[in-house]
């Protein structure tokens, strides 16, 4: 069992762009539970050895947000989530995560979130994986400012930074990771087939009615031999953008765009879904 305090105390210059749990202040608490085991293995996001963990993690929150004046809105909140991970077979892992909460306040629901998100590996040999992740975000009963981008660096490659908005999204990643072992000093290299697709939407919008967007592509990775860490990857993307019908550019950054496994963490209760991405 855990709790957290928390107060907001915010003068937004333009009034339309006033976030959920503005000026409020919130006590919640929650009731965790978390249980977890380790297998170690190689060549999923590097040269090194990880440590890939298998189990579980749940939590339930309940508390109060109340106002601080300024537009501030009282409420009940209620959350929880879950997440479960697993070796289903010697060589396919699976993990999936869900996290839902929602204010409730004079009998209407307020900033209702749902957070579904999954990822895998299938090892097709020591030097072959093939890994894939889904994350997607949507709100209900949003009457603040939310926005959510759609570009390369929410996995979407290929398409320009804040080239696409919504107040919901939806990416998912398939790749194809080789390691050939080759190795030059301190440096390791591997290589990656690529392909992306995602969308975003706004609140009344059913996600069949979205635009979805694809991108394929190549990429090379330089490992750091002397390091460990997801710093320790140098990566450089190739991208083709499928509505444009051309090349984006090289992206260079530190880092797998994903793991290729996930880890079950203790987060103290929250409100869910108040993250947003600012240009």
């Amino acid at each position: 069992t855990s709790a957290s305090v928390r107060l907001s105390d915010v003068e937004r210059a333009v009034p339309a762009s006033r976030q959920a749990f503005d000026n409020t202040g919130h006590f919640l608490v929650a009731f965790s539970s978390i249980s977890q085991s380790f297998r170690r293995s190689q060549f999923l996001n590097g040269y090194e050895t990880e440590d890939v963990q298998e189990g579980a993690w749940g939590s339930a929150i309940i508390g109060r947000v109340f106002s601080l004046g300024r537009g501030g809105q009282t409420m009940w909140y209620l959350g929880a989530q879950a997440e479960q991970s697993r070796y289903v077979t010697s060589d396919v892992y699976l993990f999936g995560h869900v996290s839902a909460g929602t204010g409730f306040a004079t009998k209407r629901a307020l900033y209702t979130y749902l957070e579904v998100s999954g990822l895998g590996h299938w090892r097709m040999s020591d030097n072959l994986v093939v890994a894939a992740r889904i994350n997607s975000q949507t709100a209900w009963n949003w009457t603040a400012f939310r926005q959510l981008v759609l570009d390369f660096e929410s996995g979407l490659r290929g398409y320009a930074a804040n080239g696409l908005s919504g107040d919901n999204r939806i990416v998912t990643n398939a790749e194809l990771r080789w390691f050939p072992g080759w190795k030059a000093w301190v440096v390791g290299f591997s290589a990656v087939a690529f392909y992306d697709v995602g969308a975003v939407w706004n609140q009344g919008i059913g996600v069949q009615s979205a635009r979805f967007h694809n991108a394929v592509g190549v990429g090379l990775r330089f490992h750091n031999l002397k390091a460990s860490g997801p710093d320790a990857v140098f990566r450089f993307d190739f991208a083709y953008n499928m509505d444009t019908r051309s090349f984006s550019g090289v992206i260079f950054t530190v880092s797998q765009l994903f793991s290729a496994f996930g880890s079950h963490q203790y987060r103290p209760p929250d409100v869910l879904g108040s993250d947003l991405d600012l240009q």
